[in-house]
Parts: structure tokens; sequence; C-alpha cells
């Protein structure tokens, strides 16, 4: 009975490793994520079925739908942009399938207690409505802080929806919210880690969005906790950036559609487009389990290939695949001053050790490395030569570009390059240049490459 049992597990080991070998790239990364899981099922089928069962799909929906529905969006940009003009804008609108979005106002937000004093003033001064959607939550004085705030808004009568990252928001369990669902606020729980859901547990959504009567909006790197929204011994530095216009509509959209995936009900086909506000030229970049293709991967690629002077990136882990590094090499051997600030220690030991090849390979290239110094660094920004910056969510490691929920804002705006430049000037201030020195031993390098997607 047990040699019975072992036989049917091989069997469907290597019937599961033909069929993960017909897979798409787009579903499982890469061919070497493919033929790596092949192996795993053909060889322990026991531990790969249920692993990949777990962890081994990223990509979330029906294919041929998700395709149609992509194919649709690029059909519209190729409308808009036709296929002579090679500005930037017009680049990214056809890669992207977003149109380019006129007449906003961007304004970059600092962390240590700037974003939070912002975010509580759009919370006390919304006339009808607050969606908040949040990857980490935590249950500490700013977050009791922002829920209490949110809770007296209920009160008011206003609509109050929380979205959080079930992972990401695990200290804040039901009880901590129950004064704002008491109050009236509706608060949901995206792709829970137990109980029923359509995901795959790994997928997380990342993304961060705040809306105030679909007027005004922000985003970028802050969650809802004292490292975020503090200027205390322990607070970050973060970086948020707040939009009003037009494209606020876009991330009302946004917040709208993952609301459902998490349960909820909100009337997306009711929602007026927001009034101009200023200048800024932005174009919304959405990636995630939820789309065919890597968007927010195509435009960094894009971005770094066509650029002719400078690509100036902060990230807070950098862990990229090897096009992304191929990229910033290429970009730098070409005259490109590209520079990559990280921070000094981040909060994740096993991120800065996986990072340390790749932070070789790129100071070998001739790409200026810096350590900030003073305090966790968690903002994230791209800035191209003169022409636009990318502000948003999204890491540049492997997890944050091909599996979890992001989103990111292209802004082609003359003030908003100025302010990212600016800002990275002074991130640079605090930073001292990477000598890249130290190595990893070749077990370890090997045992890092491996786990780099779980980062």
């Amino acid at each position: 009975m047990i040699d019975l049992a072992s036989h049917i597990w091989t069997a469907l080991g290597f019937i599961g490793a033909l069929l993960i070998l017909g897979r798409s790239d787009n579903e499982l990364r890469s061919r070497g994520s493919r033929i790596a899981w092949a192996l795993f099922l053909a060889t322990a089928p026991t531990v790969a079925i249920p692993m990949f069962l777990l962890f081994g799909n990223r990509k979330f929906g029906v294919v041929a739908e998700l395709a149609e529905r992509r194919e649709r969006e690029r059909r519209i940009a190729r409308r808009t942009y036709g296929q002579r003009d090679h500005s930037l804008q017009a680049v990214m609108g056809r890669i992207l399938g977003q149109p380019l979005s006129g007449g906003n106002r961007l304004e970059l937000l600092g962390c240590r207690g700037e974003a939070g004093a912002w975010l509580l003033q759009q919370i006390e001064g919304a006339q009808q409505k607050i969606w908040i959607q949040t990857y980490q939550y935590l249950p500490d004085a700013s977050g009791r802080k922002i829920r209490d705030a949110l809770a007296a808004r209920a009160r008011d009568g206003l609509e109050v929806c929380l979205l959080v990252d079930d992972y990401g928001a695990m200290t804040a369990r039901h009880r901590f919210f129950r004064p704002l669902t008491a109050a009236g606020g509706q608060v949901r729980r995206f792709n829970p880690l137990i109980g029923v859901s359509r995901m795959r547990s790994n997928l997380r959504n990342h993304r961060k969005a705040y809306i105030f009567d679909e007027r005004i909006a922000a985003s970028g790197g802050i969650n809802i906790g004292d490292p975020y929204l503090t200027d205390g011994p322990r607070a970050w530095e973060d970086l948020a950036f707040a939009l009003e216009g037009p494209a606020v509509t876009g991330l009302a959209r946004l917040f709208a559609a993952d609301w459902r995936r998490a349960g909820g009900r909100l009337d997306s086909a009711g929602l007026r487009r927001s009034p101009e506000a200023g200048d800024a030229d932005v174009q919304l970049v959405v990636s995630g389990p939820d789309r065919t293709d890597d968007p927010i991967f195509a435009a960094l690629i894009t971005a770094i290939y066509r650029a002719e002077q400078r690509v100036w990136i902060v990230t807070p882990y950098y862990i990229p695949n090897e096009e992304l590094e191929y990229a910033l090499t290429i970009a730098a051997l070409r005259g490109v001053d590209v520079r990559l600030i990280v921070p000094r220690r981040s909060n994740h030991p096993l991120a800065d050790l996986a990072r340390l090849d790749h932070l070789q390979n790129a100071h070998r290239a001739g790409c200026g490395i810096f350590l900030y110094q003073p305090r966790m660094l968690h903002s994230k920004l791209a800035l191209f030569d003169d022409d636009a910056v990318l502000l948003g969510t999204a890491n540049l490691d492997v997890r944050s570009l091909f599996l979890n929920f992001e989103l990111g804002v292209f802004s082609y705006g003359a003030a908003s390059v100025r302010a990212a430049a600016t800002l990275v000037e002074t991130y640079l201030a605090a930073s001292e240049p990477f000598a890249g020195e130290k190595t990893l031993h070749p077990l370890s390098r090997g045992l890092m490459r491996i786990i780099e997607p779980l980062l």
C-alpha cells in the first residue's frame, strides 16, 4: 500500500513537471523558475506539490481574460499616441497602456512627521469619502491615532473604507479595528492567510493609496505606523507624494478594484473625473498578479535604456533580476551617471546579504553606490535625465517587480523632476560611498540566489 502511494505521488510529480514546463513565462516569471519547479516536482513530489499549490503561480485570474484586457488597453494607447511619436511619454503610454493625464499637482511629502500631519489634515477635512489602502498597519500610537480619526469621521456620516494586506497587517487584528467598524467604517483584509482565497498566499498587496473625496490622494512608501508617520529616534526616512487632479480618478478606480477583490462593494462606475489642479503630466503605472505582464519592470527597463545623462535610483532593498542588473550595467558603460542610494543597513538582514553581490556587480561596472547613514531609508524613487521621475510603492527587488500588487506614477513635470533631484542630493549628502571590499563566500552567494525571490 505504501509503495502504491509512493508511485502515485511520483506519477503526479512527473505530470506536474510536464504541466509546469508548458506554462507561459508570465505565469512563472522565468524559464529558470519553471525548470526549477519542474525538477522539484519530479524529484520530491510529496513536498513540491503542496508547495506549488501555495506559492507556484504568480498570476491571478483567467489568463485569457487578462490578456484580452491588456490588449484592449494597448489598442487605446496606440490610437492615442500613434507609432511615430517616440517621446518618453508616448513610449510609456504604449508599454503601460495608460494615457497621459494632464492638469495635476504633485507634491513630495517627506516622512518623520510631515506625511503624518498631511494624512490627519486630509482625514479631518474630508467631506464625503475616505478610502485608504496600505500594506502594513501597525497597532502602535500612530496606528491608534489614525484609527480613531477615521472612526470620528465615520460617526460624522462619511464613507470610510480601510483596506489592509492580511500579511502586512498581521499584528493589527480584527479587535484592534473594532472602534472603527463600530462607528460605521468598513475594514477589509486583502488575501487572508487563513480561510478561503482565490489567490496564492505569497501574492501580497503592497500598494498604498490615501484617497479623499475622489479629489486628492497620496501614495508612496509610507504605511501606517510610528516608523513612517513620526519623528522619533526610530523613525524611518521615507517618501510619499500628494496628487491632486484628474489622475486621482485612476487611483480611485484601482482602489475600488482591490476593494472588490477583498470582498467589498464600491461603485467605481460612478466615479467623477477630478478637476484640474496644476500643470504636472503623470501616468499611472499599475503592476501585479492581475496583469499579464510586469509594467513597472518594463517601464524601468525602458527608461534606463533610453537615459542619456543620469539614472538616479533610491530603494530600500536592491535585489534585481539579471535583466535589470544588465540594463544598469550597460547604462554605466555608456557613460550615463548611474547612482544607487540604499540604506547602510535595512530592517531585513537577509536582504542586505542578498544585495551584496548585486552591489558589487554595479560597483565594478562603474555605477555610483551610496549607503545612506542616518537611519533606515525606505524611499522609492527613480530619476531619468531631466525628463521624468518614477514614484510609488515598488522596491527594486524580485518580489515587488514580479509578485506583489504595486502602483507607481511617472511624473513629467519640470517642477517634480527638480524636487526629486533636490531630494536625492540631500540623501547623497548623508551617504557614504560603497567601497566594494565585502564579498560573499561562493556557498553563501549560491544560497542567496536561491532565496532572493522570497525576500
